[in-house]
């Protein structure tokens, strides 16, 4: 575990990846592809803000595979929650963040 945080920005663009893989080259999402990647991650962000990593896990599948910014791999919710959990009570403890709709950005406050 590093003292850094887990750049938010690195786990939307891996969502929005993992939501559009199946899309065909050169095609737009459908609207609902779009609202349905918005809804993951306006929870994830909800339970970012609350500080509140089971929230944030609870958009991963139990038997999740997950390298983070620092090349780490976590295997499984829970140690991706331990992970989290030890950032919001240390670096990360005031973070709050924002998704805009019109370009489907983090902010970072």
């Amino acid at each position: 575990m590093r003292g850094n945080k887990i750049k938010p920005s690195a786990i939307a663009l891996t969502l929005m990846s993992i939501f559009t893989a199946g899309s065909y080259a050169g095609q737009q999402p459908r609207a609902e592809e779009k609202q349905a990647i918005r809804t993951v991650l306006a929870r994830f962000y909800d339970g970012w803000n609350a500080h509140d990593p089971d929230v944030m896990i609870s958009i991963y599948a139990e038997d999740v595979d997950h390298i983070n910014v620092w090349g780490e791999w976590n295997k499984g919710k829970d140690e991706i929650r331990k992970d989290l959990a030890a950032i919001h009570s240390a670096s990360a403890r005031n973070s709050r963040e924002k998704i805009h709709n019109r370009k489907d950005s983090v902010s970072h406050t």
